[in-house]
């Protein structure tokens, strides 16, 4: 078995880099497929999932919180599939100032509506995120100084009880779309519970939010209903960031992995 160096990422060999997707990378990724049938003139989106409890579980979300945020219409949930009704719309344009409020009140929205408070020792979120510093440090992302200084960092952070409940954990603007009805989103499988509340947020960090992001979680904080997140923005943040690269590595998106998030850290 070839043996990996540890280099920064992007110094690998293409032929490593070749060999590393064909061995490791094959059936990484998403559990399900997609599929968008036209019956009669009606659109609907099929999801197709790897077993009848994702299907199940998803089936479930779209249940509990289609009161809350805009969610398309489940038509069926059958053993390892969903159906729901397609969603006209248009992308959101985080420089409209009514799309960015539109983007905030859907999280604030959710958070509100789901969220409960346990002691962090009692899950096993903290001995995940120094697991991912490690892992990452092995695959040669960090040195070993820089490993040791986010894992003290994660120790500071660390607080002694954490916020949870349901987060949007894939918020790219191309899986909302925006109607006259107001904003939807329309990658169910996204939509999770039991998640740190502030996950979403810090994804959309990374894409649209850019430097409006301490405006846009203070404005979601101050919105009623909204446990305050505060004291763990941080640490959902660095603990995001650490199980999202380690993700990007594993499913071959290398290009992806770039060490310069983790700077405010050190």
């Amino acid at each position: 078995m070839a043996r990996i160096q540890q280099k920064p990422v992007h110094r690998l060999s293409r032929r490593l880099l070749n060999w590393f997707r064909s061995r490791v990378f094959k059936g990484v990724g998403k559990s399900q497929d997609a599929y968008f049938v036209t019956i009669n003139g009606h659109r609907y989106k099929r999801v197709v999932f790897g077993d009848s409890r994702q299907a199940a579980a998803v089936a479930s979300a779209l249940e509990d919180y289609r009161q809350c945020v805009g969610l398309p219409e489940l038509v069926l949930s059958e053993e390892n599939e969903i159906w729901v009704r397609f969603v006209e719309g248009r992308k959101p344009d985080p420089e409209q100032a009514s799309d960015w409020q539109a983007l905030n009140d859907f999280f604030a929205a959710l958070y509100a509506t789901d969220h409960y408070q346990v002691d962090l020792d009692s899950t096993s979120l903290h001995q995940q995120l120094l697991i991912d510093l490690t892992f990452l440090r092995d695959c040669g992302i960090f040195d070993a100084e820089q490993h040791e200084r986010l894992a003290d960092r994660a120790e500071q952070l660390k607080p002694e009880q954490i916020w949870l409940g349901a987060d949007y954990v894939d918020p790219v603007l191309k899986n909302f779309v925006v109607n006259e009805r107001g904003l939807f989103v329309i990658d169910i499988e996204s939509l999770q519970s039991g998640v740190m509340l502030g996950t979403g947020v810090a994804k959309s960090s990374l894409h649209w939010l850019g430097r409006d992001s301490q405006a846009f979680f203070d404005r979601l904080v101050g919105q009623k209903g909204v446990p305050d997140l505060r004291p763990q923005k941080d640490y959902v943040e660095l603990s995001f960031l650490s199980g999202w690269t380690k993700r990007k590595l594993l499913t071959g998106k290398w290009s992806r992995v770039q060490t310069r998030r983790f700077e405010r850290f050190f």
